[in-house]
């Protein structure tokens, strides 16, 4: 029924123990609390820094199953926006890399419609996971998890 419970779900199943997490420094708690919660390995890489999380990927790539990477597309405490088509663009040129944005920040704010940065920056198909938060510009309550229809499959059974 929140933003906060659907970040919580989505990182605390999805990421696996032979997985890693790579998340921005400057993430809400949501995230980093749904990463904990999860089994799989975990570092932060430097604010808005896709030199730095580039670097992060290099360092652990062949130590782990998959890598994914999770960012706000606005975040909530700064209030700047991820540099997603530089990560979008990293992510899709490796195969077990899987790029997750929390856009509770962006909906209704940005995209035709309010669909979000990643609606208006035309990466949607290259996000294995959105978070959509009702709370905030659309001011109601609940959120949603977008994604493939695997991946949603996977949510419908876990849950």
């Amino acid at each position: 029924n929140s933003g906060y419970q659907a970040v919580l779900g989505l990182l605390s199943c999805i990421p696996q123990k032979t997985d890693l997490v790579l998340y921005d420094q400057y993430s809400h708690s949501s995230i980093m609390d749904g990463i904990r919660l999860g089994s799989a390995t975990h570092y932060k890489f430097s604010h808005r820094d896709v030199e730095n999380l580039s670097e992060q990927i290099q360092r652990h790539i062949k130590n782990f199953e998959n890598i994914y990477v999770v960012v706000e597309s606005v975040f909530s405490f700064s209030g700047d926006t991820s540099p997603l088509l530089e990560i979008a663009e990293l992510c899709s040129n490796h195969k077990n890399i899987f790029l997750i944005v929390d856009e509770a920040q962006g909906v209704g704010v940005f995209g035709k419609q309010g669909r979000g940065l990643c609606n208006a920056l035309n990466i949607e198909h290259l996000c294995f996971a959105r978070i959509f938060t009702y709370s905030k510009a659309l001011g109601c309550s609940g959120a949603s998890v977008v994604g493939s229809n695997a991946l949603k499959n996977y949510l419908v059974k876990t849950f």
